[in-house]
Parts: C-alpha cells; sequence; structure tokens
C-alpha cells in the first residue's frame, strides 16, 4: 500500500481551524462538558466544544481548559459525510502532537511525544466506515433507531498507535445501573455502553458509559478513559464527564 507522508503537523492543524472559522455562518452548536478525575473526585479541566454544519460536512473544535481557565489542548476535527476524516490532537504540556488523516487507501498517523515521533501508514477492514476519534460522536446518532430498540451494534474503532482498529460493541442498558445515575436525575435520559467485542479483552478493558437526552440526541454524560495527559506525562486512569449542550 502507498500513502502519500502526513501534512506537517502545524499546518495540519491550522488548515482545520480555516476551514471551521469560514463556516461561522452555517449551523452550529456547542457542548460545554466538566471533567472530574473518578479516583479523586476533582474536577482536573473543562472541555469547550463547538461544532459547525454544512451539507455532507461537519467540523469540530475543541478547547481543553484548566479550571483556572488556562488553555491546555486543542483538538480540530474534519467530518466527510458522517465520518471523520482528519484530526488533529495537540496538548501543550507535556508537548504531545496526534494527527490522523483518513483517505481511500489507508489511514496515516503522525504522533510528536516531546521530541519521539511515530509516523506510519496502515490500513484496516471496513476501511470508509471505522470510527476515528471523535467519530464517535457521530456513531451513536447512526445507530440510534436500533439502539432505542434494544439492539446492540458494532464498530470499529481504529487505535492509530495500534496500527488497527478494535471492534465494540454498543448497546442500550438501565440506566439506573450505571455510573450516570449518581450524578444526574435519569428520567429524560438514555444509557449505553461500549465495550470491547472480545470477551477476553473485556477482562482487562473497562467499557465506557455513554448517557444522552432522549429527545435532543445529545451527550449528556461520558465515563471512561481521557485523551488528555497530566502534567507528568502519565495518562487519567478514567474520568467521568458532565455535558452542558447549546444550540
Amino acid at each position: 500500500m502507498k500513502i502519500k507522508p502526513p501534512i506537517p503537523l502545524a499546518l495540519t492543524l491550522l488548515s482545520l481551524l480555516a476551514i471551521f472559522a469560514n463556516t461561522a455562518n452555517s449551523q452550529t452548536r456547542s457542548s460545554v462538558g466538566d471533567v472530574y478525575e473518578v479516583e479523586s473526585g476533582t474536577l482536573i479541566y473543562r472541555e469547550f466544544h463547538t461544532f459547525s454544519s454544512e451539507p455532507g460536512n461537519e467540523f469540530m473544535q475543541t478547547q481543553y481548559k484548566a479550571p483556572t481557565g488556562e488553555l491546555l489542548a486543542e483538538r480540530a476535527v474534519d467530518f466527510n459525510n458522517g465520518y471523520a476524516s482528519a484530526y488533529v490532537f495537540k496538548q501543550l504540556e507535556p508537548l504531545t502532537v496526534k494527527q490522523v488523516t483518513r483517505n481511500d487507501e489507508g489511514i496515516e498517523y503522525k504522533e510528536v511525544n516531546g521530541d519521539k515521533v511515530k509516523n506510519h501508514s496502515f490500513t484496516v477492514k471496513n476501511l470508509n466506515k471505522a470510527v476515528v476519534n471523535a467519530g464517535m460522536f457521530n456513531a451513536v446518532q447512526r445507530a440510534w433507531p436500533q439502539l432505542i430498540n434494544g439492539e446492540a451494534t458494532l464498530i470499529d474503532i481504529v487505535v492509530p498507535n495500534r496500527k488497527r482498529a478494535f471492534t465494540m460493541e454498543l448497546k442500550a442498558v438501565d440506566v439506573t445501573t450505571t455510573n450516570m445515575a449518581k450524578y444526574l436525575a435519569t428520567d429524560s435520559l438514555i444509557a449505553f455502553k461500549l465495550r470491547l467485542k472480545s470477551r477476553l479483552l473485556r477482562l482487562i478493558v473497562p467499557p465506557i458509559e455513554l448517557g444522552y437526552n432522549k429527545n435532543s440526541k445529545r451527550l449528556v454524560f461520558y465515563h471512561g478513559p481521557s485523551n488528555i495527559l497530566k502534567s507528568n506525562g502519565k495518562p487519567y486512569k478514567k474520568i467521568r464527564v458532565l455535558y452542558t449542550n447549546s444550540e
């Protein structure tokens, strides 16, 4: 397989942000998430998401800020017909930059951690339907009719640093049995669990919990891993996020 070299990271981030800026007159919506470390219960940062859409395309910009307002990281995502096609994430401290680009031939990935650089290209089964990072926002929307009827749906989620995709099962569960019930009134909410299809891997990788408003179909709760690193470079073991949505 022959794939063109990835575009320079800084240029790609600027390009995606420019695309977003040029869609200011299209339909937009926003979401703010308060992120807590599950282990300590401490508010560790906030997520500010802005979505801009036009026929066939959607763009997403995210800023991650400390409770004091200091910028920690930013992300830009370009969607094509509901699937994330380009993604750039940059954390300022420790310096971490990740770039993913999907084209008709495969996936290009570049990662920078301090002075260490990874750069590789690969392909996966069901390339056009596989979910890349923030594509999970749209994956639930696509499967909504099946999910609310109690049917499970399988999603291939790309893990670029592993150069492969993992098949995961998404299914509605009893909201009263989830962590969400501890923090939110659940009358108008529906809960989903996302877990690996492999029974063996399920033993070592806990499921992700997602909570949605039944009427708006907007994400209101997340319980799982974080894409932000601690200042010492180590990952947060588990976070919960409470979202407030607006148009």
